[in-house]
């Protein structure tokens, strides 16, 4: 049964579908069409995937079901698609629509993997604004505590995070956001591995659960990027010492229940 939120939900998710469907169908003119070609955007096949995600979110309204509902591939594909494309002003745009189905739960465990993948298409982007959307993307992936057992996908979504920190060509909002994001997520995977479990166990005597083994590869990486080792859970560029050391003083004094809680630290 759908509640006041989910309702409003839909609302804004039916919006921004529309916008898209506005957009997709301005294929009419030869500009349009040869902006589409140099782009990789395939305006017909957008606007096709965002129209029947309408009929379906709408059909999910006016049954009142809950957010559940939503987690199908036929929603979450027009915004999937635009990712594949290289316009930057609607990849920007997607990126909202999908950072507020992340917030609302309204994602599959495969929806999240797809859009994982889709952040590393879009991350090839020159584009200052579509980074900082990535980056506020990223951190809502991480902030679900239902996902925080999924290890390697935390490690992606870092790793991305990190990149764009050591991408020297990006405008220094970009860089000073991106060290940012990396502090909170950082904070959240060890925050995830306490609030997990209890003692180090998933439930089962002696086996780590997928967050406390993120943990502790990040804080090897962490380890090893400040002795001037390559990180190897992460894939980045070797980053500077100084934020390394940045990072492992702002968990040891912050997150301290981390390394009191578990005997894998």
């Amino acid at each position: 049964m759908a509640t006041v939120a989910d309702a409003a939900f839909y609302d804004v998710l039916e919006a921004d579908l529309r916008a898209l469907c506005s957009e997709a169908r301005k294929t009419d003119s030869i500009a349009t069409q040869i902006t589409g070609w140099l782009q990789h955007t395939d305006y017909p096949q957008i606007k096709e995937c965002a129209e029947r995600a309408l009929l379906k979110l709408r059909a999910i309204a006016q049954e009142g079901r809950g957010v559940e509902a939503v987690r199908t591939k036929e929603i979450l594909r027009p915004f999937l698609l635009v990712c594949e494309s290289k316009n930057p002003r609607l990849i920007g745009a997607v990126l909202g629509s999908i950072q507020k189905l992340l917030a609302h739960n309204a994602v599959s465990d495969e929806g999240r993997q797809h859009i994982i993948q889709a952040l590393h298409q879009v991350e090839r982007s020159s584009d200052d604004t579509v980074k900082l959307k990535i980056l506020q993307t990223a951190l809502t992936l991480l902030q679900n505590p239902s996902n925080a057992d999924d290890q390697e996908g935390a490690g992606q979504v870092l790793s991305l995070c990190m990149r764009i920190y050591c991408h020297n060509k990006s405008l220094p909002t970009v860089v000073n956001t991106a060290a940012a994001t990396v502090r909170q997520a950082v904070a959240l995977l060890f925050d995830h591995a306490v609030t997990g479990s209890s003692g180090g166990s998933s439930g089962t005597e002696g086996v780590a659960t997928g967050r406390e083994i993120a943990a502790v590869m990040l804080l090897q990486d962490l380890l090893n990027m400040c002795a001037g080792s390559p990180a190897t859970w992460l894939k980045c560029p070797l980053v500077g010492r100084s934020f390394v050391l940045d990072l492992l003083e702002f968990v040891l004094l912050h997150r301290p229940a981390a390394f009191q809680a578990h005997s894998a630290f």
